[in-house]
């Protein structure tokens, strides 16, 4: 059909200014000017980002062979040129399907199942790393800590935080379990910084860019530069093994949760990315469960939450908190919500919802 020639015209195109753009940018002959028309490529479109870093990984794993050596399938469309070329032919399908669904919960159900079954079509096999540097980084209760990481970028990292960072031939990689930090990245086409904290990915590109994971919810920030981040698809609370992307500029953020995906990119003004680093804790939309994870890694006091804490956890707030304020959060929780506020003799502050409503 038209729309899938089409898409595969375009898909080749995308692959081979990827390449042209790796071979031009990777020797030191590539001049200023030649610098600015490779990033203002990349900003013009997400799929120039994904098409850039799939040829540098073929050609990292591949260099010095003859073309006819690599492996046709390496050579096949990444999951984001398939995507488009899948969302053609659905679009034409439905077009000229005679009998279309109508119900929205169908929809999305038909819409699971092409996913579910295109899935496999989507993997590919990775070349295996030789791992050139490995190293840990944690911070205790209360404590934030700057680091300085192997390739010169640095991490900041906020209380009870803890990274590890891989680097190999193709890509420098930080797994986040947990915590917030606020990395300064050196930049180096050839080789992505990645953040990793649960499902959700942060690759940047010369950027200054705040990455938390604090029950459940997973969140981005960007201060200076571009990242692309990526959260499996949900559908209908149901998570997909296949990633949906965004790419946040500076002064943008975005949340991600397994029930939701990921969701709409907010703003976020400069000055407040990262700002947990001078004890300041801002929340926009933010459910109490992740507020109380994140106080409690800077409080003396343990906060728990007791009663519906299923229903006490949900509860969203806008606002913004001096971390070694404990008292006046708390405060603007009790107006904020229907709930009590309990001090025990053991350092513990219960919260519970308030009774008689």
């Amino acid at each position: 059909m038209a729309a899938t020639r089409t898409a595969e015209a375009e898909t080749g195109r995308l692959i081979a200014a990827a390449h042209m753009w790796r071979e031009r940018m990777r020797g030191p002959q590539s001049s200023a000017a030649d610098k600015a028309a490779f990033e203002a490529w990349l900003a013009a479109d997400v799929r120039h980002e994904e098409a850039y870093d799939r040829a540098v990984t073929i050609w990292a794993a591949y260099d010095g062979l003859r073309g006819d050596d690599i492996a046709a399938d390496l050579m096949e469309p990444s999951l984001g040129e398939q995507w488009v070329r899948f969302k053609s032919e659905l679009a034409a399908r439905f077009k000229t399907t005679r009998g279309r669904l109508a119900a929205g919960g169908a929809i999305t159900a038909a819409f699971a199942v092409c996913l579910v079954a295109l899935l496999p079509l989507f993997q590919t096999a990775a070349p295996e790393d030789v791992i050139l540097s490995r190293a840990t980084f944690a911070s205790s209760h209360g404590e934030t800590r700057t680091v300085i990481l192997a390739d010169g970028s640095e991490a900041t990292l906020g209380p009870e935080t803890q990274i590890e960072i891989v680097y190999d031939g193709d890509s420098r990689t930080v797994s986040l379990s947990a915590g917030a930090a606020l990395f300064d990245v050196v930049s180096d086409p050839a080789r992505p910084f990645i953040v990793r904290t649960g499902d959700l990915t942060a690759t940047a590109l010369g950027t200054i860019f705040d990455v938390r994971k604090s029950s459940g919810v997973a969140r981005v920030a960007v201060s200076e530069g571009r990242v692309r981040v990526g959260y499996p698809l949900a559908v209908d609370g149901q998570a997909f093994s296949m990633d949906t992307k965004v790419v946040l500029s500076a002064g943008q953020q975005v949340a991600a949760t397994e029930v939701d995906g990921l969701r709409a990119v907010r703003p976020i003004a400069l000055d407040k990315v990262g700002a947990w680093q001078m004890g300041s804790l801002i929340y926009d939309g933010a459910p109490l469960a992740e507020i109380v994870f994140d106080v409690n890694r800077y409080s003396d006091a343990s906060i728990v939450l007791a009663g519906d804490t299923q229903a006490l956890a949900a509860m969203t707030i806008t606002a913004s908190f001096a971390a070694n304020d404990v008292g006046r959060m708390l405060e603007l929780l009790a107006l904020s919500f229907p709930i009590e506020i309990e001090n025990g003799d053991d350092d513990r502050i219960v919260i519970r919802p308030k009774t008689g409503l």
